[in-house]
């Protein structure tokens, strides 16, 4: 089944179909904050195309074919035909025991992506900054992702709440010090996934996809320096032992 969606009916289309309800979250945001020192999150690595792609399998209650993904797997058209034998006999045991160690209801998912920024000061010492995530598009923000020949929609759930950002003056005075409006800025995304579905498609783009539903933990801005310009961090996921699923959280506190 193909489906033209908007946002919200990307949250409706989830959380019925697998939580059966939606638990509402009273105003559980923290405040806009641009933190100091070490900062844990920010060593993490992007996730491949493979974390992501049994990410979504393991939530859609499904194991991949690892024979198949090895013989297509871009290693393997590289190798010569004795090393292709010794391939196949490592690589799906590697991915098998890699899907079965999976818990994506623990372990985020992380992405480096640049976007357009806008940064405008008011006289009050306040200042707004806007990220350009879509442009020329009316569907969801969504990162397009192929895996076992696959086409998958990563969907953020509440990621458009974040086009625009409201600093006070503090942060406005530490946002102008680090931003650089001469180049592109850097969002840092990490994600829980929380939902997908392999039979039923949507359409994103003209193209039939299939969706991987993630919750934003943590979400910041960085320089071309790789500094911190401003950060969000979801209170949900700061006890790291499990994944609310079934709460939608409110993030008015940051509009």
């Amino acid at each position: 089944m193909q489906n033209k969606i908007s946002s919200s009916m990307v949250l409706a289309f989830f959380f019925l179909s697998f939580c059966g309800f939606c638990a509402e979250a009273g105003a559980q945001t923290s405040d806009t904050s641009i933190p100091t020192g070490k900062n844990e999150h920010l060593g993490a690595l992007p996730s491949s195309s493979e974390d992501i792609g049994m990410a979504f399998y393991y939530l859609g209650g499904e194991t991949p074919d690892f024979d198949n993904l090895a013989r297509h797997s871009k290693n393997f058209d590289s190798l010569d035909e004795t090393a292709r034998k010794d391939f196949l006999n490592r690589e799906p045991l590697r991915m098998e025991q890699k899907f079965t160690a999976l818990s994506p209801k623990t372990t985020p998912l992380v992405f480096r992506f640049p976007v357009p920024v806008k940064f405008v000061r008011s006289s009050d010492g306040t200042s707004t900054l806007s990220l350009i995530l879509r442009q020329g598009s009316t569907d969801p923000f969504y990162f397009p992702i192929f895996y076992n020949q696959m086409p998958i929609a990563v969907l953020v759930q509440d990621i458009e709440t974040f086009e625009k950002i409201h600093l006070d003056p503090k942060e406005t005075a530490i946002a102008t010090g680090k931003i650089d409006m001469q180049r592109t800025q850097t969002v840092f995304l990490e994600v829980y996934a929380i939902a997908a579905d392999l039979k039923r498609s949507v359409v994103l783009d003209e193209m039939k996809q299939y969706p991987l539903l993630t919750q934003i933990s943590y979400i910041s801005l960085l320089n071309p320096s790789a500094e911190e310009i401003w950060s969000w961090e979801s209170p949900l996921f700061k006890d790291k032992g499990a994944n609310p699923i079934q709460t939608l959280h409110d993030l008015n506190s940051i509009k």
